[in-house]
């Protein structure tokens, strides 16, 4: 006679009463197997019950002093997991606003939990990753009241050293408002008030201007030596672009040494030439396409130069390119 294959209909076929005697020996000295069936009874009677167990646990992770090592690293994070799963599936599901205090007290565990765990795969900080998708998600069913939002991120902020909640600013934006955005903007950066550290700070702060289309906003938070980085030209570029603020966005992107990298300088290079076609300076943007070219032989500029020319000139461009791509082969 064939195995019966280990499937839900076959177990099922079981019966309950047969299956729940075999539940209670499985999770016997299994602490993690048993919290799940507690909290699925307590998920039986409704959301809120479902939190009280939920909330036990988190109490208790953020007390605790145990180091998880890379033996006990991955059933940590699967517990950890869990409780997530359950606070956006048992009780996200039925109560929103339950659900959205859940999270933050979820996510406010990360700093804790990250100096207590060899977590070097990141499994544990995926979790936290995660978890704070859900906390966005979550915002748009909970409602919350924007200065109430704004008060409880700013207050998380003071306590974030790893950097979890800047961003989460951008995509909490619609939910903030302008009142919101506003009134965050003023608790972190008030006088002598007892802030993040300065990455944060200016994170938030960058995330905020971006979330309000404040462009010098967004600029006042890099210094002058900041500025002269490839990328954070190119980014402050881009934005003074899309304001329409053409010549001060030639003027930034001159500001930086590119050279830094391969990246930062093509994407640099890149942004240079999209000032000069936006000036109307064509000319020099398709000369400074080929120079481009012919110190790093990217194809991606090569392209670009060649989508600007006239019909028929392109051939003896390409020409022109293969010519010197051979003179530069060693001997």
């Amino acid at each position: 006679m064939a195995k019966k294959p280990l499937n839900a209909k076959n177990l099922a076929a079981l019966g309950a009463d047969r299956l729940a005697v075999h539940l209670l020996e499985i999770t016997k000295g299994n602490a993690s197997a048993k919290r799940w069936l507690r909290l699925e009874l307590a998920g039986e009677d409704g959301p809120a019950h479902a939190a009280v167990e939920i909330r036990k646990r988190l109490t208790t992770l953020a007390g605790s002093q145990a180091f998880i090592d890379w033996q006990g690293r991955n059933a940590f994070a699967a517990d950890l997991d869990g409780q997530r799963r359950a606070i956006v599936e048992k009780v996200g599901r039925k109560d929103p606003k339950i659900a959205w205090d859940l999270i933050w007290q979820f996510v406010a565990l990360a700093n804790g939990i990250y100096e207590r765990c060899d977590d070097s795969t990141g499994r544990v900080q995926g979790v936290f990753h995660t978890a704070c998708e859900d906390l966005i998600d979550l915002a748009e069913s909970a409602a919350p009241d924007p200065l109430e939002l704004a008060d409880r991120l700013a207050e998380a902020l003071s306590d974030d050293d790893y950097g979890h909640y800047p961003a989460l600013i951008s995509s909490l934006a619609p939910t903030l408002g302008p009142s919101g955005l506003r009134h965050l903007k003023s608790r972190i950066s008030a006088p002598g008030v007892d802030g993040p550290g300065i990455y944060v700070l200016r994170h938030a702060l960058v995330q905020i201007a971006d979330a309000e289309g404040d462009v010098d906003g967004y600029i006042a938070q890099h210094s002058s030596r900041a500025r002269k980085v490839p990328q954070i030209a190119v980014q402050i570029a881009h934005r003074l672009l899309k304001a329409g603020r053409v010549d001060e966005a030639w003027a930034a992107i001159n500001v930086a040494d590119p050279g830094g990298g391969d990246r930062d300088e093509y994407d640099w290079e890149e942004t240079r030439i999209g000032i000069l076609n936006a000036m109307g300076r064509q000319d020099e943007a398709q000369s400074f396409s080929w120079q481009c070219f012919t110190q790093s032989l990217s194809l991606d500029h090569l392209r670009a130069y060649l989508k600007q020319l006239p019909d028929f000139e392109d051939v003896e461009a390409k020409e022109r390119a293969m010519r010197h791509v051979i003179g530069m082969r060693p001997v």
